[in-house]
């Protein structure tokens, strides 16, 4: 399952992007809450494209490894901050917490991607 797991995250990576796009697009012209959304999305397709060949090549649990504490310094403060509500827009109601939601989604798919991709590429 690990095998397809990666594989998906890594042929469908220009999708990840786009999604990413269209979030900061919604954004911009629907005046939305999506920053989260987007830097999530933007950051899995990237991670998605750069470990395409996590499986062939040596070396690259190091620059995962890399990664994945990047977006765990990124994810846990940002998580923490929304459980204990020091948010400056307590008043932005569902949207902020759609875009939260879907961010940290895609956040938990990446640190699970970035891990195996780390654990399978370090056997190699």
């Amino acid at each position: 399952m690990n095998n397809r797991f990666c594989d998906f995250i890594v042929s469908y990576y220009k999708y990840f992007l786009l999604t990413a796009l269209l979030f900061f697009l919604a954004q911009r012209f629907l005046d939305i809450p999506a920053t989260i959304s987007a830097f999530a999305a933007a950051s899995l397709g990237a991670a998605g494209g750069m470990f395409g060949r996590y499986a062939m090549e040596r070396g690259l649990w190091m620059a995962s490894t890399l990664f994945l504490l990047i977006i765990c310094f990124t994810f846990f403060p940002l998580l923490i901050s929304v459980l204990l509500g020091f948010r400056k827009n307590l008043d932005a109601g569902i949207l902020m917490l759609i875009d939260e939601g879907i961010g940290f989604g895609f956040f938990a798919i990446q640190i699970i991607f970035l891990s195996i991709v780390t654990y399978k590429n370090a056997k190699i």
